[in-house]
């Protein structure tokens, strides 16, 4: 047995004595559920006018012959992370193969007319469990996941439990690392738990590229939580042999609570960085573990940072379209509204990582060294009229490949790179005669 392997024995020992699968913790995410359609475009809450029927934990749920049935779960939104949300339905007297999947969709506001992004990541059914696990770009204000009984068969009798982590995750290739800047685990929310858990365990094992075990492998959260070491392991909390490694982190201390932020870097032995990993995080609570597999493959750009209001009272917004590609040359627009008509911008883009130093009377989102694009114009109503109806745009695959001339980064072409990246115009009335957006982050694809 490898040392790691003892640790990890001794280290399970002390966390608590009943490692079960994830599999309905009386404090994960709290399960509401509706039949009605109407009910199932707005989000559940958590007063007692809430239309959605919300089941105790791990309680029974009847689905009859003919009939649909929504699940919904509450979340904390957050524009700069994604959620990976992970979804089980069982019954014990089998009967799934009969149900019917519909649909599973996160919102960014109360209603269904706001989805975000999502990516499917995997799935599970036979007749006794079906498992469903996506990720959600932007983290979401709620989720909901439907399935249907078809009509002229018996009712099934299921139960429900769902879980989630949210990350500003990435793949490093400067540093042959996944980097978590935030990550949290579930969601504070009022409604959103069954209970108030502490997670004081996590464990993440890359799907092909092994752990580099000479590293360090960092991992920071608040002193509160307790002090956390790190070490390289070659087992799962939940037994199964993992040859390329993966790493604990672990406290004996109280644990980090629902959306409490942690960040950590698994150093790897390869600069192309795995896009596929395991992640597990032990809730000292309930004595559960957190099962999720986190993709981060074709990852949707993020925005963070604020922009600087400029002198009409607008705030440039950037936005994005397409994805991004090393081979393609065309496809992935970055474009900022709300700006000055008719004035000249350009793209202040790094391969650095995030940045907040203030800069011209506003916030530089970037780590330095900064590079530029070709500038452009914003156009809009035409003069004399001065007003925020100006819009800048770049393609910024076609930028990499040099179809717009200039001298693009390199690394612009490099799949698995993150850029970040942020708008700078000119506002002749502004005390700097700037105006600067919030920023974008995204990952070049293949």
């Amino acid at each position: 047995m490898r040392p790691s392997t003892l640790l990890l024995a001794a280290v399970l020992t002390i966390l608590g004595p009943s490692l079960g699968a994830f599999a309905l913790p009386a404090d994960a995410l709290q399960v509401y559920t509706t039949t009605d359609p109407d009910i199932a475009s707005t989000k559940p809450t958590s007063v007692l006018a809430n239309p959605w029927g919300a089941p105790a934990a791990g309680a029974p749920v009847t689905i009859a012959p003919g009939q649909t049935i929504w699940f919904g779960f509450l979340n904390t939104p957050d524009p700069d992370k994604r959620k990976y949300f992970r979804f089980e339905m069982s019954a014990p007297a089998g009967g799934l193969l009969g149900l019917t999947f519909g649909s599973a969709a996160g919102f960014s506001d109360a209603g269904d007319d706001s989805p975000v992004s999502k990516k499917f990541v995997s799935s599970y059914l036979d007749g006794n469990l079906a498992v469903r696990e996506y990720r959600f770009t932007p983290q979401p204000e709620w989720e909901r996941i439907s399935y249907t009984n078809p009509a002229g068969g018996a009712a099934v009798i299921v139960n429900v439990s769902a879980g989630s982590a949210c990350a500003n995750s990435r793949p490093d290739l400067l540093t042959s690392s996944l980097i978590v800047d935030a990550g949290s685990i579930g969601s504070a929310t009022p409604g959103a738990m069954y209970g108030t858990p502490r997670f004081n365990a996590l464990w993440i094992f890359p799907a092909t590229v092994p752990v580099n075990p000479a590293a360090l492998q960092p991992f920071s959260a608040p002193v509160a939580s307790g002090s956390w070491t790190s070490s390289v392991v070659y087992q799962t909390p939940l037994g199964g042999q993992r040859p390329l490694g993966g790493v604990l982190w672990h406290t004996l201390g109280l644990g980090l609570l629902p959306d409490q932020d942690f960040s950590l870097a698994l150093a790897l032995l390869n600069s192309l960085v795995d896009r596929h990993y395991e992640f597990y995080a032990f809730n000292a609570t309930s004595q559960q573990m957190l099962q999720l597999s986190l993709d981060l493959s074709d990852l949707e750009p993020l925005t963070y940072c604020v922009g600087k209001t400029n002198s009409l009272g607008c705030t440039p917004a950037i936005t994005s379209q397409g994805m991004p590609s090393a081979s393609a040359s065309n496809g992935f627009s970055v474009s900022c509204a709300q700006v000055r008509n008719n004035k000249p911008g350009v793209l202040l883009y790094g391969l650095q990582g995030r940045g907040s130093n203030a800069f011209q009377g506003g916030t530089l989102c970037l780590q330095p060294p900064i590079r530029r694009t070709l500038g452009t114009n914003s156009g809009g109503t035409g003069a004399p009229a001065n007003d925020c109806s100006g819009l800048l745009s770049i393609d910024m695959n076609a930028f990499a490949a040099g179809a717009l001339g200039g001298s693009p980064a390199p690394e612009l072409s490099q799949p698995g790179r993150s850029v970040y990246c942020q708008w700078w115009s000119r506002d002749p009335q502004d005390q700097y005669g700037s105006s600067l957006s919030n920023a974008l982050e995204y990952v070049v694809g293949n």
